[in-house]
């Protein structure tokens, strides 16, 4: 449910985005959302965090994901320790200052 509202502060603030949601260097929204945590987390814990950036929960994602619900609150749990947030809104924040960056 945020994915929609952080796309378009993101958008907004690259300014000159093509209305495929690409900015002025082709690379497109989704695929730099992509790259957010790839460094630091695992497979599964970036995927898990890749799914509640898109608005799922827990319990959803471990549905999408073929998983126990208790899997996916442990995936998360991982993820958040190693990117160094407690929430979901530090998640967001630092997802949308990931993104912001990616333009310089």
């Amino acid at each position: 449910a945020a994915l929609p509202v952080i796309r378009a502060a993101v958008l907004r603030h690259w300014g000159e985005a093509t209305s495929q949601g690409a900015s002025d260097d082709g690379v497109a929204f989704d695929d730099r959302l992509a790259l957010f945590g790839a460094e630091s987390l695992s497979p599964r814990e970036a995927e898990i965090i890749q799914l509640i950036l898109r608005g799922h929960s827990s319990p959803t994602a471990a549905e999408v994901m073929g998983i126990s619900a208790g899997t996916a609150k442990v995936h998360r749990r991982h993820a958040y320790a190693k990117l160094g947030i407690g929430s979901q809104a530090e998640l967001f924040a630092l997802a949308t200052g990931f993104l912001s960056a990616q333009e310089t």
